[in-house]
């Protein structure tokens, strides 16, 4: 949560079912911290990011030992998104200047690597799989980018053209497929097989004037994307996601 000066954090334990006092995780500063995004793994790990006066920064909990780790500068920028895979690596992206760029905090290391920038642009949304694999889309003069990085390699993939759009979302299933979602007078999803390693033309999955986009996968491999305007719901097989 953020007020108007700081970013802080509450913890519910399963067992007691009572919500604990909430940790202070942000600097003092004269700004208002803008965001935060908050991403949690199956062991009760959580990563929290945030932009206060034109500066990344992040903080990150152990969920053993339930204790929050004192707060980080990622880079200089505003917007950003975190993530967690099944291991607890971190992948946070944010806008900077015009660019998206890209930060992970491998569990081994607990260090934020430096800045990767990943294209021009703004409006960034990532995801990741259990393996580690991560998808972030974008929007750079009107059209939605996508960059992809396989765990193996640990590199981002050269910006691909989607097509026109704005608010994107990406979302990846458990094998590595990924599926993007975004607004281009009606609501279009482009995926992209694991298989292929290439995103696949991209279709209309909503009726005319659809806007804001959400996307999710499930465990049986189906995407759903949600639209707003002229509202539809759309399931869709994607290979073992």
């Amino acid at each position: 949560m953020a007020d108007a000066s700081t970013v802080r954090a509450e913890a519910r334990q399963a067992a007691s079912g009572v919500w604990g006092a909430p940790a202070l995780l942000s600097r003092p500063g004269f700004a208002a911290p803008v965001g935060p995004s908050l991403a949690v793994d199956a062991a009760g790990d959580a990563v929290v990011a945030w932009s206060l006066s034109g500066v990344v920064q992040a903080s990150f909990r152990d969920g053993a030992s339930g204790t929050w780790a004192g707060t980080v500068d990622v880079g200089s920028g505003t917007d950003p998104r975190v993530t967690l895979d099944a291991a607890g690596d971190a992948v946070a992206i944010w806008a900077d200047d015009g660019a998206v760029r890209s930060s992970t905090r491998p569990a081994a290391t607990r260090t934020w690597s430096a800045p990767v920038d990943l294209g021009p642009g703004a409006e960034p949304a990532v995801a990741v799989d259990p393996a580690g694999d991560a998808a972030v889309v974008w929007i750079s003069a009107g059209a939605v980018q996508a960059s992809f990085r396989a765990a193996s390699s640990g590199t981002w993939s050269a910006p691909v053209d989607l097509g026109p759009g704005s608010e994107p979302q990406v979302a990846l299933g458990r094998t590595g497929n990924a599926a993007a979602v975004w607004a281009d007078g009606t609501l279009r999803a482009a995926l992209r097989p694991v298989a292929s390693a290439t995103w696949l033309p991209a279709v209309e999955v909503s009726a005319a004037g659809a806007s804001g986009g959400e996307l999710a996968t499930d465990g049986g491999g189906n995407a759903l994307a949600g639209a707003g305007a002229g509202r539809r719901r759309s399931g869709t097989r994607t290979a073992g996601c």
